[in-house]
């Protein structure tokens, strides 16, 4: 109504770190260690718990493992989809690793039902409930935990 375009009131581009730095602070306060926190160009390979690798005298491709035990998933809303498939086929792949999922509760139509199955644990932080998520935020966060088989 005042000639701004509404997307510019519904930010569907930024993750919860973006968002609210300090929910990192939060997150790392109760993990046993560090996460690897994920950006969006690293979920298809990083975020499958390798880096790079090497072919061995048979030339067979043996991947790399990364030495982290907890991976930190923080995607935009508008990308959650494309986080919780990449999630899922880690998940999958790599049975031994651990993965935080945080996302705000925005297009949510999209990826939620599927966390849902994946994730061990799935609950939500309202706003304005903690101080890592104030009340300005608007909308729920959603938590999502896979724990290692």
């Amino acid at each position: 109504m005042m000639g701004q375009s509404m997307l510019q009131h519904v930010p569907v581009r930024y993750s919860a770190i973006e968002r609210q730095p300090s929910l990192l602070q939060w997150v790392t306060s109760w993990l046993p260690y560090t996460p690897f926190i994920l950006e969006p160009s690293q979920w298809s390979v990083e975020g499958h718990g390798v880096s790079g690798g090497s072919v061995d005298q048979f030339n067979v491709w043996h991947p790399s493992p990364l030495p982290f035990e907890w991976y930190l998933w923080t995607p935009p809303p508008a990308l959650g989809d494309v986080a919780v498939e990449e999630l899922e086929t880690s998940c999958h792949k790599r049975a031994h690793l651990s993965h935080v999922f945080l996302c705000p509760r925005l297009m949510t139509f999209a990826w939620r039902k599927k966390l849902f199955k994946i994730c061990d644990l799935v609950f939500s932080i309202p706003p304005g409930s903690r101080s890592f998520w104030p009340e300005s935020e608007h909308e729920l966060l959603i938590v999502g935990l896979t724990l290692r088989f």
